[in-house]
This record gives C-alpha cells, structure tokens and sequence, in this order.
C-alpha cells in the first residue's frame, strides 16, 4: 500500500518551491524519519523533471537513485496535451473519457503510441547507456516526479513498479 506524506503548508499555494532541487530537499526531510539509509530503498525518477527533484531525494537519503522512463502519448496536434501514458516496459493506459471526447480513432491512437515507443527506446538508449533496470524483487521504491497534470504517467510508472515486483511503493 501506498502511504502518503502531506504538509498543510504547501496546500493550495502557486510556486511552492523556489526550484526542483529545493523541492527535493523539502521531500527528502519529510522521508527522513523512515528512509533516511533505508535497506532495500530505491529511488526511481521520472525524466525529465523528476531527475533533479528524485537525485536530491537519493542524496539526501542516502539511497540508490535510477531512472524510471514514461511518456505521455500526445495528442497529434499538440505536443503538450496527452490522452494517456506509455511506460518503458509497454504498460498502456489510455484516459478513456478523453479518448471519446476528442473522437480518436483507433488508427491515431496506435499511431501516437508508437512515436512514444520509438521516443521511449531512444532516451533508455541515451540514458541509460545500456545500463539494465534494478531488480525490484523485494525493494521498496520512492517514485519521483516534479509534477502531476492528469497523473497518467505516474500511473503508468506504479503499474511498472508493481510489475517488477517491488515489495512497497
């Protein structure tokens, strides 16, 4: 089960953080109690903005750091908005509601979903360096992120997590 770490302080506020890396020097003081040189502790980051929220996090904490690769499957017409996720190990999850609403076909979408596995290879490729994801058999993982908009990646990348057997996340 997932547990959650909220401060009333930073509810409800614009520009809560001066930068990712404050960011995560704030999460990493909040996960100190619990984590701080934790045995079996991974943690994973969402590039881009993840990486530097996640690397302070590690730092901090004094635990093992690596890259955990989703994308949003954009819209054909807008490089910015998605309809969904993809994550590194083929894990698809579609916004249903959206899909409808915005009449995809699905030719579009295996189209859209295909360029963001063809993205997804190149950046594990540059990334990576071919470098294997840990083994995540009995970990728990602290999964990173600097933001969530429709939260699909993240889903994307917990259904990652779960699937390569982590022990709590």
């Amino acid at each position: 089960m997932a547990q959650l770490f909220v401060n009333p302080e930073f509810t409800n506020k614009i520009f809560v953080f001066k930068d990712r890396q404050e960011a995560g020097a704030v999460l990493a003081e909040m996960l100190r109690p619990k984590y701080e040189r934790a045995p079996n502790v991974w943690v994973l980051a969402i590039p881009a903005g993840g990486v530097p929220v996640g690397l302070v996090i590690a730092q901090k904490l004094k635990l093992p750091f690596d890259l955990i690769f989703v994308r949003k499957i954009h819209f054909p017409d807008n490089p910015e908005a998605g309809f969904g996720a993809l994550s590194f190990d083929g894990e698809v999850l579609l916004n249903e509601e959206l899909v409808a609403y915005a009449g995809l076909d699905e030719k579009t979408i295996a189209h859209q979903i295909q360029l963001e596995k063809e993205d997804l290879k190149e950046r594990e490729l540059l990334f990576r360096q071919g470098k294997k994801f840990p083994d995540l058999g009995g970990q728990t993982v602290i999964l990173v992120d600097d933001g969530l908009a429709s939260g699909y990646t993240m889903m994307a990348a917990v259904r990652s997590v779960l699937n390569a057997g982590r022990k709590k996340l």
